[in-house]
């Protein structure tokens, strides 16, 4: 499989709770879905992930990934290293749940 200096992109969720008018996901926002990690899943990303040609790794969704804290500190547990991870979120997330991401 040719990678070489590859964008993994994975999206972890459909669940967004800001309702913005222009988003084209917004259809799927209240009744969308987030990823689960299946062993298989697991091994799949883990190959990837860790693969030699992917040099960064983008973590995003349709909808808004800290609502899928616990599958995103999966995906980074994955990791051996040496790779660059992407964040990307509105950042819009209620403090009272920020302590629950961290605790993951």
């Amino acid at each position: 499989m040719d990678l070489e200096g590859h964008l993994l992109y994975i999206d972890i969720t459909q669940i967004c709770g800001i309702g913005c008018a222009f988003c084209m996901y917004a259809d799927k926002h209240k009744s969308g879905t987030s990823m689960e990690l299946s062993t298989l899943a697991r091994e799949n990303l883990a190959r990837l992930i860790n693969a030699s040609e992917v040099k960064r790794i983008s973590i995003s969704g349709e909808g808004e990934p800290l609502n899928n804290a616990k599958v995103f500190h999966e995906i980074l547990g994955l990791s051996e290293g040496g790779k660059c991870f992407e964040f990307i979120t509105s950042g819009f997330y209620p403090h009272d749940k920020m302590a629950d991401f961290y605790d993951c």
